[in-house]
C-alpha cells in the first residue's frame, strides 16, 4: 500500500484540478444576461453588425494589444472581408462577435443592442462562424450542414439556406450532391 501513495497522492491532486475546472462558472455569460430580438421591429435591420472603438488585448499577452481603435459598421445583406497579416486581429474581431471574449474597451453591436446586454447561447444561436479550417464530420454534405440546426428541418430547409448562402451550385457539382459523403479534402478537389 505504501508503494502506491505517491500515484495515490497524484491522482487526488489531478481529481481536485479537474472538479475545480468543472465547477468554474463562467466570466462570459453568467446566466443574467437579456434576450434580444433578432429583427428590431421599429428598425427593420436584420443583422447590422457594429464595432465602436474596439480595444481588446489577450490576458495571455498584456504587452500586446490585438485591437486599438476597430471601428466598423455592416450593415444588413453587406459582404465584408477582413483582411490582413497573421496576428492583425481578424480572427480576434470574429472571436468577439461570437463572444468567446469581452472587449477591453468600445462596444460590439448587433442590431444597435450591445453583445454584453444579450444572453451568450441566444446570441449565438443567431450568429454562424465558418473557420478557415474545414471540418466535416463523417456523413454527407446534407447532414453535416444539419448538424448546426435546432428543431425539425427537411432537406428542402437545408437546399434553400445553401442557396442563401451562394453555395447550392458549388454542392450540386459534387459527385452526389448533397448526398456527397467524405471528407474536406476530397470535396475541395471536387470543385
Amino acid at each position: 500500500m505504501f508503494s502506491l501513495a505517491p500515484e495515490l497522492t497524484r491522482a487526488k491532486t489531478a481529481a481536485s484540478s479537474v472538479f475545480k475546472l468543472h465547477d468554474q462558472k463562467p466570466t462570459i455569460d453568467r446566466g443574467d444576461g437579456g434576450n434580444y430580438p433578432l429583427v428590431r421591429e421599429h428598425t427593420g435591420t436584420k443583422g447590422k453588425v457594429e464595432f465602436r472603438d474596439v480595444r481588446f488585448t489577450y490576458k495571455s499577452r498584456p504587452s500586446n494589444p490585438v485591437l486599438r481603435g476597430l471601428s466598423l459598421t455592416v450593415q444588413p445583406g453587406q459582404f465584408v472581408a477582413l483582411v490582413g497579416p497573421s496576428g492583425a486581429g481578424k480572427s480576434s474581431a470574429i472571436a468577439l462577435l461570437e463572444r468567446f471574449y469581452d472587449v477591453d474597451s468600445g462596444a460590439v453591436l448587433v442590431n444597435d443592442s450591445n453583445v454584453r446586454d444579450m444572453n451568450v447561447r441566444d446570441h449565438r444561436s443567431r450568429v454562424s462562424l465558418v473557420s478557415q479550417e474545414a471540418c466535416l464530420f463523417p456523413g454527407s454534405v446534407a447532414f453535416n450542414i444539419g448538424l448546426g440546426a435546432s428543431g425539425d428541418f427537411t432537406h428542402e430547409d437545408i437546399v434553400r439556406v445553401c442557396k442563401m448562402c451562394g453555395i447550392h451550385d458549388f454542392i450540386m457539382g459534387l459527385p452526389e450532391g448533397y448526398e456527397t459523403y467524405g471528407h474536406a479534402s476530397s470535396l475541395y478537389s471536387a470543385s
